[in-house]
């Protein structure tokens, strides 16, 4: 390979974030195979299995030709602020959650009613980071930050905390209430007060939410004008290892396409405002999927406080919380199954069927946990907590009177201590919450029959 002929990656982000930079902060290499000379103190590790590394300078590779599948710029990507961004004064009560229209137009609420709440999914953020909040105390994980290396991922911009808040602000009686109220952010964060990151950052990001932090879902709010190998090396590794990606399509109101969006690997979310019109600003273009709403969106800001934003970045979270939702319903299902539901599902919007301006057309959580309630003959509810005693709903899908036992089970330090059991009999299509004798039960089992030990349903367990 002559290293004076790499492919040139030229980003020109606008979503909203992100516009565009020439620069340049070193290169990107992809190797075919390290040499035996490879000296690792010369390289950046990006990600050591697929054999991706950064280096500053070019002079760095001389000697390596034959072992190089190629070399690419390590582009500087800027994040823009946010538009039209109001403070308010006021802090909404989550208990008027009436007033959140763009929840009750996906009907968020609809997986709420069979206690599902994301539970525990793990939803990476790649973006600003998080800053502190209460309406999102406990739904918050330790996450990183790329650009300086360690765990501060305090968000000086703003944007990252929105869309936190969109996914997961908690049910506490005020603030404002998100998508999937139990679902646990990682946020990972890239952006910082100048606006700026770049491939490398971000391509990190997209692994160690894989590898490291176990993450089910992603959200990336921001995109590029154009594509690199390198970062689709990143897109199509998270997708092999069924981690769902979401991102949003860009707010120039164009037709061009911004990546990763218009991946195949990857929902691309449009916006539409509280009329299900298209939102001004939304592209549209074959890599819209989905439309979600993103117009005057409350959510979490980087004050403490309440913020309402426009823009795509603000629609794409509902998908990502969306998703949370029917993987804490269903863990076995696949984000490929996710996304067929999510399709199949929507609530179609402009000319009929798929259309550049709306997709497959608005997110509709409660036609999608219908769908899915189709596939689980006998649903149980994640585990949650009423008081002092836990508990699960118990649905009956079947067209036949179901009986079993329902089991609590109390482990201390990972053994067994005790055990309460329920005799049940559900008719057809009726549900029943069934709750523990006290919080310490925290492993929910239904079986047909304890002498069978034929399960009915998946072992449920409450993380602590």
């Amino acid at each position: 390979m002559n290293l004076k002929k790499f492919f040139l990656s030229i980003i020109l982000l606008s979503l909203i974030g992100i516009t565009a930079s020439a620069e340049h902060q070193g290169y990107i290499v992809k190797f075919k195979t390290l040499p035996h000379t490879f000296d690792s103190s010369r390289f950046e590790e990006i990600h050591a299995p697929s054999k991706i590394y950064a280096v500053d300078s070019m002079d760095v590779l001389n000697g390596y030709d034959e072992h190089i599948d190629y070399v690419e710029e390590n582009t500087v990507v800027k994040l823009d602020p946010p538009e039209d961004s109001v403070n308010l004064m006021t802090l909404p009560d989550d208990d008027q959650y009436p007033t959140q229209w763009w929840l009750q137009m996906i009907n968020a609420d609809y997986a709420w009613q069979h206690e599902s709440y994301g539970n525990d999914v793990r939803v990476a953020v790649i973006d600003s980071g998080c800053y502190p909040h209460s309406d999102l105390d406990g739904n918050i994980l330790t996450g990183w930050n790329f650009l300086t290396s360690n765990t501060d991922v305090t968000d000086n911009i703003g944007h990252g905390s929105h869309v936190c808040g969109i996914i997961a602000s908690s049910i506490n009686s005020s603030g404002v209430v998100g998508v999937a109220p139990k679902a646990k952010i990682v946020p990972l964060k890239c952006f910082d007060n100048n606006y700026t990151t770049t491939l490398k950052i971000l391509e990190k990001a997209i692994y160690a939410a894989v590898d490291d932090y176990g993450c089910k879902v992603i959200n990336m709010s921001w995109g590029n004008a154009s594509i690199s190998k390198d970062f689709k090396l990143a897109i199509d590794y998270a997708a092999e290892k069924d981690v769902l990606l979401v991102a949003s399509v860009g707010n120039s109101g164009t037709t061009s396409k911004f990546y990763p969006a218009a991946l195949e690997n990857v929902i691309g979310v449009g916006s539409v405002d509280i009329n299900k019109n298209k939102s001004s600003f939304s592209q549209y273009n074959t890599s819209v999927n989905i439309v979600a709403p993103g117009n005057s969106i409350l959510s979490t800001s980087n004050t403490g406080s309440y913020v309402k934003k426009n823009g795509t970045s603000m629609a794409a979270p509902h998908i990502c919380g969306m998703a949370a939702l029917a993987f804490s319903i269903e863990p076995a299902l696949t984000p490929y199954g996710f996304t067929q539901l999510l399709y199949d599902t929507a609530e179609d919007l402009g000319t009929e069927g798929y259309d550049t301006y709306y997709g497959y057309g608005l997110a509709d959580t409660k036609a999608l946990v219908d769908e899915l309630m189709k596939t689980i003959p006998c649903y149980v509810s994640p585990i949650n907590e009423d008081a002092d005693r836990n508990y699960v709903l118990i649905k009956n899908n079947t067209s036949s009177v179901l009986s079993g036992q329902s089991l609590f089970a109390k482990f201390t330090s990972d053994k067994y201590d005790s055990i309460a059991s329920t005799d049940i009999k559900l008719l057809p299509g009726k549900s029943a919450i069934l709750k523990s004798p006290d919080g310490n039960y925290n492993n929910h089992f239904l079986w047909s029959g304890i002498s069978k030990l034929k399960p009915l349903a998946q072992k449920r367990e409450r993380l602590n």
